[in-house]
């Protein structure tokens, strides 16, 4: 039998590997999501060390790095999760990561067995939907797997207090939901209340006068223009002339001296946004940035974002944690972690004491 070395621990305040947990929720992750993990503990213990006994009780939450992630000879997985016992009648948290592929099974298989050790609820945190974009069939013989996907999560087991819970952040549609069985929740979550903090925090007095949001195409203008309606927003259309992209604004208006933020829910090779980027370049703005919640880039396509020389700041969160890695200290890419954003959800719902 081969093993996979297991990552390397960071240091942090949360206690780990405590075998008789007196926690009521246990937080389990993917070996993937660990830095993530520990960043979304040190965020609960903070706002409760903010809130006090102010409001509702709140449970305490124990981030649990115990699950052995090792492979058989074969290449499949052989798993083990240490002191399952403390899993019984406690409330759990699992923090998901299915990017790439290659991980969906290892973790589908810790999923399906966490409601058999008596969980008394399950919460499946998976930040970024990965098939999304296939939600749809336009041409007959195509397979959209994100149904697939879907159903695969589920097939996860009820619990003792009933069917487990699915969040995902900034799904690609929001029809998406519908392809869930009703055995699971799904609990569709966004994270732009951090875009908009950044916003003001980067652009300050001008943010009401001198900053435009630029949606790349009708589909984000549809996902986000709602929750960006306090901002002033315009959208970009576009269309194929042979191989290249034709882009311009829907509504003909004069970007010049304004700062530009296009927004979008994933990028991942970054055509559609350079193509946008260059565009609105044209046009004489202050300056031309972007943001994703999700920032892919399979292959380290991120290095043409860098190449393009356009973009002065390019936000993404810390939903595909692989990719955040290579961006890090890479400009003009900035850090905006959801790990604040999902520790408030949790405080707020997920660890209140009904």
């Amino acid at each position: 039998m081969t093993t996979t070395t297991p990552p390397e621990r960071v240091e942090s305040d949360v206690a780990y590997l405590v075998p008789n947990s007196s926690a009521d929720v246990l937080l389990y992750f993917h070996p993937t999501m660990k830095e993530v993990a520990q960043r979304l503990g040190d965020n609960v213990l903070e706002l409760q060390s903010q809130q006090g006994n102010v409001g509702r009780l709140r449970k305490q939450l124990d981030v649990r790095d115990d699950i052995r992630w090792e492979t058989f000879k074969d290449g499949f997985p052989n798993l083990f999760i240490e002191n399952a016992e403390i899993i019984k009648s406690r409330d759990v948290i699992f923090l998901a990561n299915f990017f790439p592929s290659q991980l969906i099974f290892e973790q589908l298989a810790v999923l399906y067995m966490l409601p058999k050790y008596m969980a008394k609820s399950l919460t499946i945190v998976l930040p970024y939907f990965p098939t999304a974009t296939m939600e749809r069939v336009d041409d007959e013989g195509q397979i959209p797997t994100a149904v697939t996907l879907a159903h695969m999560l589920s097939a996860v087991p009820p619990t003792r207090g009933g069917p487990p819970q699915v969040v995902v952040y900034d799904i690609h549609t929001l029809q998406e939901r519908f392809y869930f069985a009703d055995s699971v929740l799904p609990r569709l979550e966004t994270a732009i209340p951090l875009l908009q903090q950044r916003l003001r925090a980067t652009f300050g007095a001008e943010l009401e006068t001198d900053v435009v949001v630029i949606f790349p195409d009708d589909g984000a203008s549809k996902r986000f223009a709602k929750r960006l309606q306090d901002f002033h927003c315009l959208t970009c259309s576009k269309k194929r002339q042979g191989d290249q992209r034709v882009v311009w604004l829907a509504e003909d208006e004069s970007l010049e001296g304004k700062h530009a933020v296009i927004v979008d829910d994933l990028v991942q090779t970054g055509g559609t946004l350079k193509s946008c980027a260059r565009f609105i370049h044209s046009r004489n703005p202050a300056s031309v940035s972007a943001y994703v919640t999700h920032a892919v880039f399979p292959q380290a396509s991120w290095k043409g974002i860098v190449e393009c020389g356009i973009f002065k700041h390019f936000w993404y969160t810390d939903t595909c944690p692989e990719t955040a890695k290579q961006l890090a200290g890479v400009a003009p890419f900035e850090l905006i972690s959801f790990t604040p954003h999902l520790a408030g959800l949790l405080y707020d719902f997920d660890l209140a004491v009904s």
